[in-house]
């Protein structure tokens, strides 16, 4: 399941029915539990079904950049720390506006030139080992619990590409959440997989 379709149930968009699938039994570490919505002039950060912080660009005095978090100097109010386990951060980091004194702007360069591609989604968005699109972990050759190495992929592309009910099948690894395509990448799934 795609992290945007997570997002949707957790906040109740999703009208599909949770019906257990053959999929279920692949184990994925759920890690965006807050995410953040870039609107035209500010961002929002969302936890489950309620907005926790609002702000615009303009609210800001200054914004330092680690390796995996943000910091925000908000105008008369305490700072923010925006880590890098939040949904849509490494998009986040790249629509900083120019003009903040202390952000690192070709350091947001740099983490992302240090991103793999994942094997799962097709994007280049893997921090070590785990994807910062699709919440996948990289398979490991030494965890002696995993399926073979294709047959991980594979399970886990039929999971994160499976549709909403009603919704078309997109099997395409097309940049996103401010990560580029992967050239490389294999879709090991078909229309077939999903009874298209």
């Amino acid at each position: 399941m795609s992290i945007l379709k997570w997002i949707r149930q957790i906040i109740g968009d999703d009208d599909s029915s949770s019906t257990e699938t053959e999929h279920d039994s692949l184990q994925t570490q759920e890690i965006f539990h807050k995410w953040i919505i870039i609107n035209e002039g500010g961002f929002q950060i969302v936890s489950e079904d309620e907005v926790e912080i609002k702000k615009y660009w303009n609210d800001i005095e200054d914004v330092e950049l680690r390796a995996d978090h943000v910091i925000l100097k908000v105008k008369g109010h305490p700072d923010i720390n925006i880590p890098n386990t939040y949904f849509e951060w490494y998009n986040f980091i790249q629509q900083v506006p120019p003009g903040f004194q202390s952000f690192d702007y070709q350091g947001v360069q740099d983490i992302m030139a240090q991103l793999t591609p994942c094997f799962v989604c097709g994007l280049i968005s893997v921090n070590h080992t785990r994807c910062f699109n699709c919440g996948f972990d990289s398979w490991e050759p030494m965890n002696y619990n995993l399926p073979p190495r294709e047959e991980y992929y594979r399970e886990a592309q039929l999971h994160y590409f499976e549709p909403f009910e009603g919704e078309p099948l997109n099997l395409s690894n097309a940049a996103k959440s401010g990560f580029k395509t992967d050239p490389k990448w294999t879709c090991l799934v078909s229309p077939e997989d999903f009874g298209n």
